[in-house]
C-alpha cells in the first residue's frame, strides 16, 4: 500500500489477534505508531484483545495509559474490553475500577465482571457482585 491509514493498519492488527497472534499484532501496533498513525478506538479494542490473549498485566496497563494519556475515545467495547483483559490478567482491582468507571452497562460488561471473579476464583465476591447485578439490571 502505497498510503497506511489507522484503518488499514487495524485491520492488520485485529487480523493478527483474532488468528491467535498477539505477539504480531502488537508488532505491527507498534509499527503503527513509529509511523506517528494515530489509533483510534477500534484500534485499541484489537490491542487490549491481544494483550488479554497474552495475559500480561504490565502490557495490558500500559496499553490503558496510553490510551489515556493519548485521549483515546473510549467506547462501551473499548472499556468492555478492558474488563475483560484484567479480568483474564488475573487483576480483580483493576478490572473493578474500569467497571465501576463506565457510564453504560451492558450484558457483555457484566458477564466480563463475572468472568474474572471466576477466573479469579473468589466465590464470595463473585456472589456479591452476582447480587448488584440483579439489583441494577
Amino acid at each position: 500500500m502505497g498510503e497506511r491509514d489507522a484503518v488499514s493498519w487495524t485491520t492488520m492488527i485485529d487480523g493478527y489477534s483474532r488468528k491467535g497472534s498477539p505477539d504480531e499484532a502488537l508488532r505491527v501496533f507498534c509499527s503503527m505508531r513509529g509511523m506517528n498513525v494515530r489509533p483510534n478506538e477500534v484500534t485499541m479494542i484489537s490491542v487490549v484483545s491481544a494483550c488479554s490473549q497474552l495475559g500480561d498485566l504490565s502490557l495490558g496497563t500500559s496499553v490503558h495509559e496510553y490510551m489515556e494519556e493519548y485521549g483515546v475515545n473510549v467506547s462501551v467495547n473499548l472499556m468492555n474490553a478492558l474488563v475483560d483483559m484484567y479480568g483474564k490478567c488475573g487483576c480483580l482491582d483493576s478490572a473493578m475500577m474500569s467497571f465501576d468507571g463506565m457510564e453504560s452497562k451492558e450484558i457483555f460488561s457484566w458477564t466480563s465482571m463475572m468472568n474474572a471473579y471466576a477466573k479469579c476464583g473468589d466465590l464470595e465476591l463473585q456472589g456479591k457482585f452476582l447480587k448488584r447485578c440483579r439489583r441494577e439490571t
